[in-house]
């Protein structure tokens, strides 16, 4: 197994749990309709496509961008 391999298991851990925590809270597709970050709508397109969305595109890009920064 390489490091590709082992990235793509975690990242299908992680989206599993997320669902699952979803799932148990009873919160799928509901009060994640807003940014947690901005506080504005997440569009439906990107609700679809990716149901564990917490974050609109633009705060989500801006997140990844800055942890992909160096200290």
């Amino acid at each position: 197994m390489d490091d590709m391999d082992r990235a793509q298991d975690r990242q299908a851990e992680f989206t599993a749990d997320a669902l699952r925590d979803h799932w148990r809270k009873q919160t799928f597709g509901i009060g994640l309709s807003h940014c947690r970050k901005c506080g504005e709508q997440i569009p439906e397109q990107r609700r679809k496509a990716v149901p564990t969305a917490t974050h609109c595109i633009d705060c989500q890009t801006g997140i990844e961008f800055n942890s992909r920064r160096p200290l």
